[in-house]
């Protein structure tokens, strides 16, 4: 949790290093003697900090048809009154914990697998909706444009000064008419609106 954020790791390392590399789960026990190269890995966790220490850690991979997420970890888990073949009590993280975590973790990348792909879909289909749009506006700004270059010539030839701010008064208002296609569209493609 909380104190393992100030551990300094360099990414990659560390049981979230390792299982993101090997792509399988990972449980370790301060006491479990029986796989001393896990020390390694576990290196950067087993200083004490303060006075917490990593007792016991289980690091499962979060991924989805060989695609990598993250990992889910878990540390020092206590267990109260569960007794070892030996007839002690069980601190720590057993074969169960590591199958659900596991599962959680399967389920976790589909469900971000399933997002991404709904995300992808929705940018397609605004994609689409855009060119159509663009298409539309473009066909659109056709009557203005036009009306623009005629108002343009009649203003050019027109010597009249009352006609001359009447021609420019048409122009402005198509000019303000593209302008307003022209934020919608931008607003449309910046997600502002629908």
């Amino acid at each position: 949790g909380a104190a393992l954020e100030g551990l300094p790791m360099a990414h990659g390392e560390g049981p979230a290093g390792y299982v993101l590399k090997e792509d399988k789960a990972f449980v370790w026990h301060r006491s479990d003697n029986a796989r001393p190269a896990y020390d390694a890995v576990m290196a950067p966790l087993l200083a004490e900090t303060g006075t917490w220490a990593v007792e016991n850690l289980l690091c499962v991979p979060v991924t989805h048809k060989g695609e990598r997420f993250g990992v889910l970890q878990l540390v020092n888990r206590r267990s109260r009154g569960r007794l070892t073949p030996s007839g002690g009590l069980h601190n720590g993280f057993e074969t169960r914990d590591e199958r659900l975590l596991s599962l959680i973790g399967h389920r976790l990348a589909l469900a971000i697998a399933i997002g991404r792909a709904l995300d992808e879909q929705h940018q397609e289909e605004r994609m689409v909706a855009i060119g159509q749009m663009l298409s539309s506006v473009v066909h659109d700004l056709k009557t203005p444009m036009t009306v623009i270059g005629a108002y343009a010539k009649l203003m050019a030839r027109e010597a009249d000064a009352e006609q001359r701010e009447h021609h420019r008064e048409r122009l402005a208002s198509q000019l303000e008419h593209i302008q307003g296609m022209t934020q919608e569209l931008l607003a449309f493609a910046r997600g502002e609106s629908r």
